[in-house]
């Protein structure tokens, strides 16, 4: 007996423990998970989200095969005449008509073989309201009918509605394909506004590391701008000893224009006799007395 307790004991904890993780969401454990570590939580790029909601199915709003020409509204508000009458539709696709459209109606009903009315858009509001003209409402109401009742529903088509939507959904493609455009742009300023920082210390190292160059090689130039100046103060004064040593040399060299030519003037009388070294010369140039 006290075995088979236990065994029902059992059996109903592992029922209930069952039955509370079927209840719970499937990123449960995750979620907890992430609740207990420390580690904090990652938003994602506003640009991947979008790529990743648009291939999800059903993420867009347009359906491609969907008929949007018919659609149901209600009776709201209606003139003295009858010519004029406001519905609210179950729609807000209906802002996308434009003053003059076509739009037919009928009153709502498993009443079948009745022609649809004709009316004309005459205004149109965001939040689903439509304002008609009525041209012909005897298909659907009678010969007798010229007002229809407060509160009663009709089933409105128009081709016109249809070609507004599918109009309106490859503007919004337009519009999608700008946004990501402009998400990547402020993605890209984003990041460079966070990392701003950490550029300003990488681009100043840089020019600072230019710098120390520049200066190691300013350093470089005036020091064989110094070099070559003592060099040449060296060799101004060896030039300058060798120039006077030159002019010594010159000078000791220089002869005097006092000798006698060839064809010169007889020696004045009283003179002193002519050796016999100058006479040699006489003789060796032809000179005879």
């Amino acid at each position: 007996m006290e075995s088979a307790r236990a065994v029902l004991v059992f059996s109903a904890a592992a029922l209930a423990a069952a039955a509370q993780e079927a209840a719970s969401p499937p990123d449960a454990p995750a979620r907890a998970s992430r609740r207990g570590s420390s580690e904090p939580l990652r938003e994602e790029d506003p640009v991947r989200a979008l790529e990743r909601a648009r291939r999800t199915p059903g993420a867009s709003l347009f359906e491609p095969g969907a008929d949007y020409a018919g659609f149901r509204a209600r009776v709201t508000d209606q003139d003295r005449t009858g010519v004029f009458f406001k519905v609210r539709a179950d729609t807000t696709n209906v802002r996308f008509l434009r003053v003059g459209d076509v739009v037919g109606f009928k009153p709502a009903g498993p009443v079948r073989g009745r022609r649809p009315c004709r009316g004309v858009v005459a205004d149109s509001e965001k939040e689903g309201f439509l304002v008609l003209r009525v041209e012909t409402a005897v298909p659907c109401l009678g010969s007798g009918a010229r007002r229809l009742r407060l509160g009663s529903m009709l089933d409105l088509v128009s081709t016109d509605l249809d070609r507004r939507v599918q109009e309106a959904a490859r503007a919004r493609e337009r519009l999608l394909s700008r946004r990501e455009d402009f998400l990547e742009q402020l993605n890209g300023i984003n990041r460079f506004l966070w990392s701003y920082d950490q550029q300003r210390v990488v681009v100043a190292g840089e020019y600072d590391a230019r710098i120390m160059d520049l200066e190691r090689e300013k350093r470089r130039a005036l020091d064989g701008l110094v070099s070559r100046k003592r060099d040449s103060i060296r060799l101004q004064g060896e030039l300058g000893r060798r120039f006077d040593l030159l002019d010594r040399d010159l000078d000791f060299h220089r002869i005097d224009g006092g000798g006698r030519g060839a064809a010169g003037p007889d020696p004045a009388p009283g003179a002193a006799p002519r050796g016999p070294r100058a006479l040699a010369g006489d003789a060796f140039f032809g000179i005879s007395d």
